[in-house]
C-alpha cells in the first residue's frame, strides 16, 4: 500500500494516521489556511478622562521611580516608567501617569507662558524639609521652569490647612468648622487666573476628625469652581502620618480611596511606597516627628507630580489663561 501524500500548509491529509502530521507540518509553515491574526489594539497615550484601573497598593518603602533619587534616602529602583531625562532635562510621559498626555514632548511650545497654583498645608509649604529647595513644590518648581521657562508655580499653601481652609471666600461652614482662609483658598487661587491648581492636603482633615463625606463635598466644591473657571485640577491622595489611633489610619486610607475614585487620573499617589502597611510613615521618609516627610520623601513627592506631566496637560488640552503680574 502506497503511503499518502501529505501537502504541507493546509493540505487535506488522506488517511487518519497523517492527521498528526499534516497538523504539525501546517503549524510548521506558519499557518496558511487563513489570514494572520490581528495584533491587539494599542492603549491611547493621548490625554484621556477616563479612570484607569487602580493600582496596588505596597507597603514597602524600597521602590521609586527613576528621577526620585536623593542622596539622604534609600537605595531605590523603577517602578512607574516615567522619569526625568537628566540628558535633556524633557519629562519622560509614561502611560501609567496620571493625567496622560501624549509622549513626542516636542509637539509642545516651550516656550509659552502659563500658571500653575498650589493650594495646600504644611508639606506642600516645605515644612521639616531641611533646606528649603528641597521641598517637592520647590523641586517641582525649579523642574517645570528649566522645561519650561515661562511657567510660573505660585504656592499659596499654608501649614494647618484643612479641606475647609481653602474653600471659597463667603463660604460659610457648619457650627464647629474653621472658615475659609482668604488669600490662601480656592478664590485666591482662581484670582490669579491658573491654568491649572494642585491641591496637597495630607492629614489634617483626619487629625480634626472630619468626615470622610465632608472632606469629599469640600474637593467637590473646589473642583467645581477650578471647571467653571477653565482651570485644570489635580488633587493628591492623603499621605501616612503616625496617629495613635487606628480609625484615624484608617480615615486616611479611606480618603486615599476616595480621592483616587473622583480624581483620577488627576489624582496624583502620595501614598505607595511612603507608607506602612499600617498607615504610618515609612521610616525612611519621616523627618522624625511622625506627621512631616524628611528631604527624601520630598524627593518622592516631587517626582510623582513631576510625572504627572502637568505643562504638557495644559498645553495639550487648553488654550491659555491670561498670566496676572
Amino acid at each position: 500500500m502506497n503511503s499518502p501524500t501529505v501537502r504541507p500548509c493546509g493540505g487535506r491529509a488522506r488517511a487518519a494516521a497523517v492527521i498528526v502530521l499534516a497538523t504539525l507540518l501546517a503549524l510548521a509553515c506558519g499557518g496558511n489556511d487563513g489570514p494572520a491574526p490581528k495584533p491587539p489594539p494599542q492603549p491611547s497615550s493621548s490625554f484621556s478622562n477616563s479612570t484607569p484601573s487602580a493600582s496596588r497598593e505596597s507597603s514597602a518603602g524600597s521602590h521609586r521611580a527613576v528621577g526620585e533619587a536623593d542622596s539622604t534616602g534609600p537605595t531605590q529602583t523603577n517602578t512607574t516608567g516615567n522619569a526625568a531625562d537628566a540628558a535633556s532635562n524633557a519629562t519622560v510621559i509614561g502611560t501609567e501617569g496620571c493625567g496622560r498626555v501624549a509622549a513626542a514632548d516636542a509637539k509642545v511650545d516651550h516656550s509659552a507662558t502659563r500658571r500653575i497654583v498650589v493650594l495646600g498645608s504644611s508639606t506642600a509649604e516645605g515644612k521639616n524639609a531641611k533646606d528649603p529647595a528641597n521641598a517637592w513644590v520647590a523641586r517641582y518648581t525649579k523642574h517645570v521652569t528649566a522645561e519650561f521657562p515661562n511657567f510660573v508655580i505660585e504656592n499659596l499653601a499654608v501649614g494647618g490647612f484643612t479641606t475647609y481652609r481653602i474653600q471659597p471666600t463667603g463660604y460659610v461652614p457648619p457650627a464647629r468648622r474653621p472658615a475659609p482662609r482668604q488669600a490662601h483658598n480656592i478664590t485666591a487661587a482662581l484670582a490669579l487666573a491658573p491654568d491649572a491648581i494642585i491641591v496637597n492636603l495630607p492629614s489634617n482633615d483626619q487629625s480634626d476628625s472630619f468626615t470622610l463625606a465632608e472632606q469629599m463635598d469640600n474637593y467637590e466644591r473646589v473642583a467645581q469652581l477650578a471647571r467653571e473657571a477653565g482651570a485644570l485640577l489635580w488633587v493628591t491622595t492623603t499621605q501616612p502620618r503616625n496617629f495613635d489611633k487606628p480609625a484615624q489610619l484608617q480615615d486616611l486610607m479611606d480618603a486615599r480611596d476616595a480621592i483616587k475614585a473622583r480624581f483620577s487620573p488627576h489624582a496624583i499617589d502620595f501614598w505607595t511606597n511612603i507608607a506602612n502597611a499600617d498607615g504610618t510613615i515609612h521610616a525612611s521618609y519621616d523627618s522624625g516627628d511622625g506627621v512631616h516627610l524628611n528631604d527624601a520623601g520630598h524627593g518622592v513627592l516631587a517626582q510623582r507630580v513631576i510625572s504627572c506631566a502637568i505643562p504638557q496637560v495644559i498645553l495639550s488640552s487648553k488654550p491659555p489663561t491670561a498670566v496676572r503680574d
